[in-house]
C-alpha cells in the first residue's frame, strides 16, 4: 500500500478551528483535508492511547512507514526503528508521546529514524500537543507535528567531527594534505564526508558547495552497486587496505586507496582518466597498424596524433630493445636534462644515453634495462609492477619518475616491441616527503604531552597511596593507556625515519644470549604468563644495534603474549644456523591466516578477524612492519610459519660476526 493511500476522509480533529465564515460542512471538510494532506509538515492524530487515527504522506514518507505500519496493523520494514536525541531507543514512539502528554501538556523532542541503508537516515523535530474541544475534558486525541531537520543535523555532526580533529598538531597535517595533487578525502563508517582536502573539492564539489556530512553515494549516485562501493565495503569489513581503478563517471576513471583507520577510512584518489584513454588507443592503434594496412597511412597519422598529444614521456622500442620513437613529452624531457635525443637508435647506445641521466647506476634498475627486457618477454609494468627512477633534474634538483609499460604484440600473438611510459611524480613525492615530516613533527608533539600526563598520573597516585588506601584500578587503567599511547607514538617517530632512510643505526659487538634474556626479562615483568628461555651454551657475537634489536624481540614476545591462551607458554630460542644468530618467538595461538602472511610485515597493516586473548586489542599496524625495517638494516631476514601441531612460529636472523671483526 503506498503512503497515504486509504486515508479516511474524515472530519477536522476536535479542538481545530472552525471552517472560514461562507464555507459550507462538505466545503470546510474539503479544506481541512486539502490542508492536512498538502503541507509538507508531517502531520499524525493519535489517539490517547498512542494509536494512531490518521497520518498525512509527508509524516508517512518521513518515518518510512505505510499507515498500517504506523497503526500497527502491519510489521514496519527491516531495520526501522527511531531512537531519541540522547540516543537511547523509543519503543513504541506514538504511545510513548501519549504518555509524556497525559497532563494536556504540549512536548517537543527529536527522533532519530533509520531503515537499513545509508540514505533511509531521518532526524525528526517532534512536537505534540493535546486536541480539546473543552479544556474541562481529559485528552482524547493528540496531534503530533513532525519537521525534517535531517540536513541540519548532518551539518552539526560534520562540523563537531571536524572540530574535535582541530588541534594544534594538525594543522600542518591537513595544510600537507591541501597541497597534494591528488584527491584525498576520509569518510566516516556510514559513508559520510569527515575531510575533503583541496584537490577534491576542486574536483568534485560544484562552487560553494560543502561535502562535508554529505554521503559519498548521495554525491556519487551512479556508483552504488559498483566496484568502488563493494570494495569500500570490504574495506570496512577486512579492516585491510585496498587499491582499485574505477570509472565514476563518463570518461573519468579514478586510482583509488582505501586505509582504514578505528573510527574512518582515508581514501586517495588519483585521475588516471588520460593515462587510460592513451594507453588504450595507443594499443589499439599500434595493433591495428599491422592488421589493417590498407588503412596505414590514415592509421599512421592518427597513432602520431595521439601519441604526440600525451602529457607522458613516451618510447616506443622494437623486439631488440633499439629505441624507434618517442613523442613530444619525452623529447622535452631529455632536452630539459641536457640530453640530446636522437632516434631511431640501437639497444647499447640507448642504453649508454640513458646512464648518463639517470642518479642510479645500476643498469637493471634503469630506463633501458631490466625493466624493458620484462616487458619484451611479455610482462605489463602497471599498477605494483611500475619501478620508479629517479635521474639529475636542472640546478642539481632530482626528479621522480614512476615508470610503467606494456609489449606491443601483433596479430599472431607474437610479441614485435614494446612501450614505456614516464610520468613526472616529483610533486607527488615531495608531497609524501612533507606529509612523512608532518607526521614525524605531530607526534613528537605529542609526547611532551604524554609524557606530562604519564608522570602526573604516576605522582598523583604515588600521592594518595601514601595518604589514604584507595582502588588504584582507575590510575592503573590511565597509565596503561599513557603508555600504550606512548608506544604509538614512538612507532610513528619510527616509521617516518626509517621511510625517510633516517633511522640510525649504532652497531657494536654483542651476545646474541644476553639480548633475548634482557628482552624476556622486559616481557616477563608485564604478565604472568610463562615465558621460556632456549639458547645454546656459547654463541658468535653479533655485530648489532643493541636497542632495535631487543625492540624486534620485545615485539614478538608481546604479540605472542597477546595472541595465545593465557594458560599456555611462550618460546624464545636462539640458536647459530648457517652462518647466522636465528631467533625464534613460538606461541600455542590460533595461528595467522594464510591470506594474511604475505602483508604481515607491511605498514598499518592488520590481520582480519584476528582478536587479542590476552589484553587491548588496538595498534597502528607498525610492530612488525618497524621489525623487517629494523632486521633489513642488519642485513638479516625476517619471517613466519604455521606450526602443524598447531601456534604459529615468527622468526629472525642476523649474521653472526666475521673474526675479523671480532677480533678488532
Amino acid at each position: 500500500m503506498e503512503p497515504g493511500a486509504s486515508l479516511n476522509p474524515a472530519m477536522p480533529p476536535p479542538g481545530a478551528d472552525p471552517p472560514p465564515s461562507g464555507f459550507s460542512d462538505a466545503g470546510a471538510h474539503d479544506l481541512y483535508r486539502s490542508i492536512f494532506e498538502q503541507t509538507t509538515q508531517g502531520i499524525l492524530i493519535v489517539s490517547a492511547t498512542g494509536d494512531v487515527m490518521r497520518a498525512n504522506n509527508a509524516a508517512l514518507q518521513m518515518l518510512g512507514l505505510t499507515l498500517a505500519q504506523a497503526r500497527g496493523e502491519a510489521p514496519p520494514p527491516t531495520g526501522w526503528r527511531i531512537t531519541s536525541e540522547a540516543g537511547a531507543p523509543v519503543a513504541e514512539p506514538f504511545r510513548e508521546m501519549a504518555r509524556m502528554d497525559a497532563q494536556g501538556q504540549n512536548t517537543t523532542t527529536i527522533w532519530h529514524a533509520l531503515t537499513d541503508g545509508w540514505e533511509a537516515e531521518r532526524w525528526l523535530y517532534v512536537s505534540a500537543s493535546p486536541l480539546r474541544r473543552d479544556q474541562r475534558r481529559p485528552t482524547t486525541r493528540m496531534l503530533i507535528a513532525l519537521t525534517d531537520v535531517t540536513t541540519r543535523m548532518r551539518e552539526r555532526q560534520a562540523i563537531e567531527s571536524v572540530a574535535e580533529q582541530s588541534t594544534g598538531e594538525l594543522t600542518e597535517l591537513r595544510a600537507a594534505l591541501d597541497r597534494m595533487t591528488d584527491a584525498f578525502v576520509v569518510l566516516d563508517y556510514q559513508g559520510r564526508f569527515t575531510y575533503v582536502n583541496a584537490r577534491a573539492r576542486e574536483q568534485f564539489a560544484p562552487a560553494g558547495e560543502s561535502l562535508l556530512g554529505r554521503p559519498f553515494w548521495e554525491v556519487f549516485p551512479a556508483l552504488i552497486g559498483s566496484p568502488m562501493e563493494r570494495e569500500f565495503r570490504r574495506v570496512l569489513h577486512d579492516a585491510t587496505p585496498g587499491t582499485i581503478e574505477t570509472q565514476v563517471a563518463e570518461g573519468l576513471w579514478l586510482e583509488v586507496r582505501s586505509y582504514p583507520a578505528p573510527d574512518a577510512v582515508s581514501v586517495y584518489m588519483r585521475d588516471i582518466s588520460e593515462h587510460k584513454r592513451t594507453m588504450a588507443e595507443l594499443d589499439a592503434a599500434l595493433v591495428g597498424e599491422r592488421d589493417a594496412r590498407g588503412e596505414a597511412e590514415d592509421r599512421a597519422q592518427q597513432l602520431d596524433a595521439v601519441f604526440e598529444a600525451v602529457s607522458d614521456a613516451m618510447v616506443v622500442f622494437g623486439a631488440d630493445g633499439s629505441a624507434l620513437r618517442a613523442n613530444r613529452a619525452m623529447r622535452r624531457l631529455m632536452t630539459t636534462l641536457g640530453v640530446q635525443l636522437t632516434l631511431p637508435m640501437t639497444a647499447p647506445d640507448f642504453a649508454a644515453l640513458m646512464r648518463r641521466i639517470e642518479q642510479d647506476d645500476d643498469e637493471p634498475h634503469s630506463l633501458a634495462g631490466r625493466p624493458l627486457r620484462r616487458i619484451l618477454k611479455g610482462e605489463s609494468l602497471t599498477g605494483e609492477q611500475t619501478v620508479d627512477l629517479v635521474v639529475r633534474g636542472p640546478q642539481e634538483r632530482d626528479l621522480f619518475l614512476n615508470l610503467s609499460g606494456a609489449p606491443i604484440r601483433g596479430a599472431d600473438g607474437a610479441i614485435v616491441g614494446a612501450v614505456e611510459s614516464l610520468r613526472d611524480v616529483t610533486a607527488n613525492r615531495e608531497a609524501e616527503r612533507e606529509r612523512s615530516r608532518t607526521l614525524s613533527l605531530v607526534a613528537h608533539e605529542l609526547r611532551t604531552p604524554l609524557t606530562a600526563i604519564k608522570l602526573s598520573l604516576d605522582l598523583s597516585l604515588r600521592r594518595l597511596q601514601r595518604l589514604i588506601p584507595i582502588d588504584a584500578s582507575a590510575f592503573t587503567v590511565a597509565l596503561t593507556s599513557c603508555l600504550q599511547l606512548e608506544r604509538m607514538v614512538t612507532d610513528l617517530v619510527d616509521a617516518s625515519r626509517a621511510d625517510n632512510k633516517q633511522m640510525a643505526l649504532s652497531p657494536a659487538l654483542c651476545d646474541a644470549r644476553d639480548l633475548a634474556s634482557q628482552a624476556v626479562a622486559e616481557q616477563q615483568a608485564t604478565t604472568n604468563r610463562e615465558i621460556v628461555l632456549d639458547t645454546p651454551p656459547t654463541l658468535a657475537p653479533i655485530l648489532v644495534d643493541a636497542a632495535r634489536i631487543r625492540q624486534v624481540l620485545s615485539n614478538l614476545i608481546s604479540n605472542a603474549v597477546k595472541y595465545s591462551p593465557p594458560d599456555t607458554r611462550v618460546t624464545l630460542r636462539v640458536e647459530a644456523r648457517d652462518g647466522s644468530a636465528l631467533f625464534s618467538v613460538r606461541d600455542a595461538g590460533p595461528g595467522v591466516r594464510p591470506d594474511a602472511i604475505p602483508h604481515l610485515f607491511e605498514a598499518f597493516y592488520r590481520a582480519p578477524d584476528v582478536v587479542s586473548l590476552t589484553g587491548p586489542n588496538f595498534g597502528l599496524g607498525l610492530g612488525l612492519y618497524l621489525c623487517k625495517r629494523i632486521v633489513d638494516m642488519h642485513g638479516g631476514q625476517i619471517g613466519v610459519r604455521n606450526l602443524p601441531e598447531g601456534g604459529s612460529l615468527f622468526w629472525f636472523s642476523i649474521p653472526l660476526a666475521r673474526p675479523a671483526a671480532a677480533d678488532d
